[in-house]
């Protein structure tokens, strides 16, 4: 269930349709405040070494995705049961320091408000394909935390983190 929805968060982030590089460019934003830029690469913990190495990313900005801590799984062991979580931790990291710290920040920020956008999109009802993956599926974004952080992410470091809890169900038995 935790490798379903790392992936079906990442796909969704680098969406061409709906992805955040898509929403970016409806953020609005103070007058002095520059375009945030598109993220370059996406990545995720299950299908790119650079995020399962924490290595530096090709190119920045970089967006990586990966799980946040353990689940919480009902019926994880019982015979012939339909499996919930109502607590899938995902982390998703901006790796943005090619400009200076403030406007990394800024660009960070803006990205996340691009982010949750495209979480909006995920979650409504036409695109219930895009959240289902090998018989789990996405149901709901319960909470949401973002800010600042400093992880050491290959030379670059991590400008931001955006913490994604779902709930999910695996329907296959």
């Amino acid at each position: 269930m935790i490798l379903e929805s790392v992936r079906i968060v990442a796909d969704a982030l680098k969406h061409e349709e709906y992805g955040v590089n898509a929403q970016i460019d409806t953020i609005t934003r103070d007058g002095t405040d520059p375009a945030p830029p598109h993220v370059k690469l996406f990545g995720d913990i299950t299908r790119d070494k650079w995020v399962a190495t924490l290595q530096d990313p090709a190119v920045v900005p970089a967006i990586m995705v990966a799980p946040s801590g353990p689940a919480s799984l009902s019926g994880e062991v019982l015979a012939d049961a339909i499996r919930d979580s109502e607590s899938v931790a995902i982390d998703v990291l901006y790796i943005g320091r090619d400009i200076s710290p403030e406007q990394a920040i800024t660009a960070m920020y803006m990205t996340f408000r691009a982010v949750l956008r495209t979480l909006k999109e995920l979650m409504g009802n036409s695109r219930a394909d895009d959240r289902t993956r090998n018989g789990v599926c996405v149901i709901a974004a319960q909470d949401v935390t973002w800010g600042l952080a400093e992880l050491p992410i290959g030379s670059y470091g991590s400008t931001g983190a955006l913490v994604l809890t779902l709930s999910a169900r695996d329907t296959v038995v």
